[in-house]
């Protein structure tokens, strides 16, 4: 599968029908305050309310539209994350390009970790590297490497 990037988030929020309106306001176009919670007659039950059959069309357009965004941003979120890192747990793919990340220091993409595609020779670009162990290794200014323990 070809990587793919993660559309933005302003993309997302438009396709979103409810995320910018109050539940209230959703509901208040079908249902009537004077005849729901304190207003509710007593002849209707625990868990009827009174409902405005007609104002109901739009509403289930609104949801149908809604729920079909959803699923669209959920394919389109899977996809972005096989294509990042992979759909196996025990594996993760690397672009071609190598894997880049920014440098807090010069606010700019670098190449962390290369593979070469003909040789398979794996390269970590890296002034120090830390494990959880408290060892490091990093490299001096001749190029030479040193082992902390």
């Amino acid at each position: 599968m070809s990587r793919t990037n993660l559309k933005g988030l302003s993309d997302l929020r438009t396709a979103l029908k409810f995320k910018s309106r109050q539940l209230a306001d959703i509901t208040a176009k079908y249902q009537s305050a004077s005849r729901s919670g304190n207003n509710k007659p007593t002849e209707y039950g625990a868990d009827q309310e009174y409902t405005d059959l007609f104002a109901l069309g739009p509403i289930v357009t609104d949801l149908a539209e809604a729920v079909k965004a959803i699923e669209e941003e959920l394919e389109h979120v899977h996809q972005y994350i096989d294509g990042a890192i992979g759909s196996s747990a025990d594996e993760t793919k690397l672009p071609k390009g190598g894997l880049k990340m920014e440098n807090p220091r010069t606010n700019t993409q670098e190449t962390v970790l290369a593979v070469d595609q003909t040789t398979g020779d794996v390269t970590l670009n890296a002034d120090e590297v830390n494990f959880n162990n408290g060892t490091s290794i990093d490299t001096s200014a001749d190029g030479s490497l040193n082992f902390n323990f």
